[in-house]
């Protein structure tokens, strides 16, 4: 019996597929005992806590263009990621972070549509003129985007959170699409945990101000 490439594809395939369920199967039952052996209270309330400070951040600050402040994208992009407290398996907690990254990258392509569309109009209205855009939204536009979202989502527990998905998911898993989401959910939470004003666009001053009233307010 000859085998080919088609058949080697489907035959891993079949093996992932049989993984992942198998993984879900175990993974669901052991859950709560899993991750209370990853859990770090104590770097999931200072990161909580440093969101919640950091919340007087606008979107300028972080160099984000205001024609990617969609509030109705960004609002279901942090639903999303909150949503993985809810989930007890590291594939369902990494599918949230997925879909939250994907709504994340749709706004930054609906964005490039809509210049696109403008650049084309003024093209046909004034051909003989030369229309640039404003560096367009792209790949360096997403991180500081999906750090607005981390920030804003304030999702309890996400340190934790990731180390559980790290402990217990597939390596395989982690080759691919949702081990990029979960780096780029990582590169988020390390900005805001070694936030300097330095990092963002705003007065030093203004920022240790803003900062001491955001810690302030929190104090019971």
């Amino acid at each position: 019996m000859e085998w080919g490439l088609k058949d080697v594809q489907l035959t891993e395939e079949r093996l992932m597929s049989a993984r992942d369920r198998l993984e879900q199967y175990v993974m669901y039952r052991i859950a709560e005992g899993s991750f209370r052996s990853v859990e770090n209270k104590e770097e999931d309330a200072k990161l909580l806590h440093r969101m919640k400070v950091l919340s007087f951040l606008t979107y300028d600050a972080l160099d984000i263009p205001q024609d990617l402040m969609d509030d109705t994208l960004l609002t279901i992009a942090m639903n999303e990621l909150r949503n993985i407290i809810d989930c007890r398996t590291p594939m369902e907690k990494v599918a949230c972070v997925e879909k939250s990254v994907s709504l994340v990258f749709r706004l930054l392509n609906l964005s490039r549509l809509k210049r696109d569309i403008v650049i084309t109009q003024q093209s046909a209205s004034e051909p003989s003129s030369q229309h640039h855009s404003n560096s367009p939204a792209g790949a360096d536009d997403f991180l500081p985007l999906f750090i607005w979202v981390v920030l804003r989502a304030q999702v309890p527990q996400l340190y934790s959170n990731c180390e559980f998905i790290h402990a217990y998911l597939s390596p395989a898993r982690l080759m691919g699409k949702a081990g990029y989401c979960l780096i780029n959910l990582e590169s988020a939470i390390a900005f805001l945990t070694h936030i300097t004003p330095e990092y963002v666009s705003m007065d030093a001053k203004e920022f240790d101000r803003k900062w001491q009233e955001a810690e302030d307010a929190l104090v019971p």
